[in-house]
C-alpha cells in the first residue's frame, strides 16, 4: 500500500525514484529549471592551464556546476590531447574540491575517469549546506594545502557557481580570510509551459492515485526559485480535467534556504532534508509521515 504520492519538483532521478519507492510512497517528476552553461571557453582555459600556484582548491556546490567542470575537461583533452595538457589538467589532482553534498560528488567523479587519479572530494558527509560547507572548507583548508603560511597567503579557491547562488559561503569565506574566486558556469530559468505540465502532472496523480489529490501528497521543493517557479504556475494553468488550482499538498524541502524561503512566503513546511540528497530527504518525510495528518496542514 502507498504511503501517498510525492510530485518531486526535478527532472527524472532513478535514484530519487528507488528511495521514494523503497519507503512506500508513489513518484512523479516534473522538471521545472532548465539549465545552460555560461563562461564555457573562460572554464576551459581554467583547466588548460592548470591549478598551479594560482588555485589551491575547487568549490562547487551543485550538480550543474559539477556537470559543466566534467564537461570542460572533456573539451580540453579533445581540443589539445598531448603532454602539456594532460600535465596540466593532472594538476587538478593535487587540490582537493569542496562539494556540498553526495549529489554534486557524484556528479564530480565522473570525471575521474578522465585524469590521472581520482579527484580529492571533501565535504559530501560533512556538509549539506552552504553555510557548513563554507564553515568546513574554514576549518580544514589549511591542512589540505599542507601548508605553515598564513591562510590570506595561501592561493585562492575557485568557485563555479550558477546564476542564483546566495551569497552566504563567499561571505564567511571572507571573514575567514580565505581568498576565493566566483565563475558563473550555468545559469538557469523555468522550464517550457511549465504552467501546462504542472496540470497535466497533477492531472496523472489524480488518475492514478486510489486516494487522487484528496491527502497524502507531497510536493518536493529543491530551491527558492524552484518553489517561486512552482507556486507561480500554480496560478495559471490552464484547466486539465477537474484540475484548475493547486491542492493543499504538504511542502517539503531539500534543506533550510528552501525551507526559509518558503517560511518567508507564508507557506508551512512539514519536512525539510537533513542533508540534499534522496535518502535524507526519504527519511524526513517518511517521519512526518508517520507524525502529521494532513488536516494538521
Amino acid at each position: 500500500m502507498s504511503l501517498g504520492a510525492v510530485l518531486i519538483c526535478k527532472e527524472y532521478s532513478e535514484i530519487y525514484e528507488n528511495a521514494f519507492r523503497k519507503r512506500g510512497f508513489t513518484p512523479y517528476f516534473l522538471q521545472v529549471l532548465e539549465s545552460k552553461s555560461v563562461n564555457e571557453h573562460l572554464l576551459n582555459q581554467t583547466i588548460q592551464a592548470g591549478s598551479g600556484t594560482k588555485y589551491g582548491a575547487v568549490v562547487i556546490t551543485s550538480s550543474r556546476a559539477a556537470n559543466s567542470w566534467v564537461s570542460g575537461i572533456k573539451d580540453v583533452l579533445e581540443g589539445q590531447p598531448d603532454d602539456s595538457v594532460g600535465n596540466a589538467i593532472a594538476s587538478w589532482n593535487e587540490v582537493p574540491f569542496y562539494v556540498v553534498g553526495k549529489a554534486t560528488e557524484t556528479a564530480l567523479k565522473e570525471s575521474d575517469a578522465l585524469l590521472p587519479a581520482p579527484l580529492q572530494i571533501l565535504g559530501a558527509e560533512k556538509a549539506g549546506t552552504g553555510e557548513k560547507l563554507a564553515r568546513y572548507i574554514a576549518s580544514t583548508y589549511g591542512e589540505t594545502t599542507n601548508s605553515d603560511e598564513n591562510i590570506e597567503a595561501r592561493p585562492e579557491i575557485l568557485y563555479l557557481t550558477g546564476d542564483k547562488n546566495r551569497e552566504t559561503l563567499p561571505s564567511i569565506l571572507s571573514e575567514a580570510g580565505i581568498k576565493h574566486h566566483k565563475m558563473k558556469v550555468y545559469e538557469t530559468e523555468s522550464a517550457p509551459e511549465l504552467p501546462k505540465r504542472l496540470a497535466e502532472t497533477l492531472y496523472q496523480v489524480q488518475s492514478e492515485s486510489p486516494e487522487g489529490l484528496a491527502k497524502n501528497v507531497w510536493l518536493v521543493l529543491f530551491s527558492p526559485s524552484t518553489a517561486s517557479y512552482v507556486l507561480g504556475a500554480s496560478s495559471s494553468m490552464p484547466p486539465i480535467g477537474p484540475i484548475k488550482e493547486l491542492p493543499a499538498f504538504k511542502l517539503a524541502a531539500i534543506g533550510p534556504t528552501t525551507e526559509e524561503y518558503l517560511k518567508r512566503e507564508g507557506h508551512e513546511v512539514a519536512a525539510t532534508s537533513s542533508k540534499p540528497d534522496a535518502e535524507s530527504l526519504v527519511e524526513a518525510i517518511y517521519a512526518a509521515s508517520q507524525t502529521l495528518n494532513f488536516e494538521d496542514l
